[in-house]
């Protein structure tokens, strides 16, 4: 069972960034946390379940340690209906997901 969402499927506290969501299910906010191994380019990227990019939530080089990335406000949020998202962290080390409910 999935941490954050109570569906069968990846519990995002065990991955190897610690992958974190919070509140789930979110409305207007959602707050992402996760630990980069290594100083490197990131990618954080919010998708529906039928696959389809909604939100490039972060691009750029993090440092090596703990992040907490905030996304939505109205204008964010408005544009995505209920539902399940996928988060998606990209790294030169490997793509991380886990699923969060909009709503």
């Amino acid at each position: 069972i999935d941490a954050l969402t109570g569906l069968p499927g990846d519990d995002l506290t065990s991955n190897k960034l610690g992958l974190t969501a919070y509140p789930n299910p979110f409305r207007n906010i959602l707050n992402i946390g996760f630990v980069m191994e290594e100083a490197s380019e990131v990618s954080v990227d919010l998708y529906n379940i039928a696959g389809s990019l909604r939100a490039n939530i972060y691009k750029g080089k993090l440092s090596k340690g703990y992040h907490e990335l905030q996304w939505g406000g109205s204008e964010n949020r408005s544009n995505l209906p209920a539902g399940i998202y996928i988060i998606r962290i990209t790294t030169p080390n490997g793509i991380y997901t886990g699923k969060v409910a909009g709503f």
